[in-house]
């Protein structure tokens, strides 16, 4: 008995041309994939300082392979757009670090990531103390004796660290301890920069040599695995400021079907609990696809629209306030979801 997989997006017009065919639904096709497939793995996506975290459906290619040197990299195929302003993945208990520019070939978007085995801990100029996961491996010399190209062992390693306003700021010199011993850990020092043969349109990694070098007792924290500690600063703690109005975003559900819209109404409160209309909301749409959200504005009420269906099982965030300023602003999550 054969058993068949019916697509549940339809086509409703053959224009003759099958371009546009293969346009309106190769990416229905590859969705309905991760919608029913056993072989799709639900993964988490975040960006460099693991601020920001994303749940999405992938396939997962390359987990079994002949050879030692791929045994840490995978090839990751979602949705269009999926990775947009992310730098690891989370799989299998383990980071990944995106080492490829992510491309599509109008089906599916691939990504290709490398396990990072290190968290690099130092200090920035202000002393916040900054971690990154990492891809490390030792690094060695060539040579030649008696005619014959040789390879010298040296204790150095190459790191691989996202790009972004933090590890840009890493310069030949800066020291950092790289050990799992972390009783007598061993000290490195950055010996070169690579800031840009792999960074493309503000995205990807940056690659440091680091040569082991000796621990400066006076300056540096094993137990904290910092080197060249620094105090950090007291930050004094703000002026509490207490707006006279509280703002609140009205609606019936928090989500947008595709193809459709929803409306979010916006509400200002005094402290009493008195409804105030003669603040002015203002708006603020929070996404990596805000080109694919259509928003009309009134005065009472915001409509989203959302036709991407690509975009399905994403959020975005909706933030009210007012224009000058008096109230607490409001945020909300809104998830996308399908019409049916």
């Amino acid at each position: 008995m054969q058993e068949w997989m019916l697509m549940g997006v339809k086509p409703v017009y053959n224009s003759g041309f099958e371009k546009d065919e293969f346009t309106s639904y190769a990416q229905d096709s590859f969705q309905e994939i991760l919608d029913t497939s056993p072989i799709v793995d639900t993964i988490m996506l975040y960006s460099s300082d693991l601020t920001n975290e994303k749940e999405i459906q992938c396939v997962i290619q390359d987990k079994l392979t002949d050879s030692q040197t791929k045994s840490d990299q995978r090839s990751v195929l979602s949705s269009i757009g999926t990775y947009l302003s992310n730098s690891y993945i989370k799989y299998n208990d383990l980071f990944w670090l995106m080492i490829s520019v992510p491309d599509n070939n109008k089906i599916y978007e691939k990504v290709i990531v490398q396990s990072c085995d290190w968290k690099l801990k130092w200090q920035n100029a202000s002393g916040d103390v900054i971690e990154r996961w990492c891809i490390t491996s030792r690094q060695t010399s060539v040579g030649i004796d008696e005619n014959k190209v040789i390879q010298i062992g040296a204790k150095q390693l190459k790191i691989w660290i996202p790009y972004d306003s933090e590890t840009i700021k890493i310069r030949e010199g800066k020291r950092f301890f790289i050990d799992n011993d972390i009783e007598e850990p061993t000290a490195y020092v950055v010996t070169l920069e690579n800031t840009t043969e792999y960074v493309k349109n503000g995205r990807g990694y940056l690659e440091f040599i680091v040569k082991e070098t000796q621990t400066n007792s006076e300056k540096d924290r094993p137990d904290l695995m910092l080197c060249d500690y620094i105090t950090p600063t007291p930050t004094p703690d703000p002026t509490p400021t207490t707006k006279p109005y509280v703002a609140t975003i009205s609606y019936s559900k928090a989500s947008v079907p595709v193809g459709s819209y929803s409306k979010f109404k916006p509400v200002f409160k005094d402290t009493n609990g008195n409804i105030i209309t003669t603040l002015t909301p203002k708006w603020t749409i929070t996404s990596d696809f805000n080109n694919k959200l259509t928003t009309t504005e009134a005065v009472d009420y915001i409509k989203i629209e959302v036709n991407d269906k690509s975009l399905i099982k994403s959020t975005f965030l909706l933030k009210l306030e007012a224009t000058d300023g008096s109230a607490e602003p409001n945020e909300i999550s809104i998830l996308i979801t399908s019409l049916f």
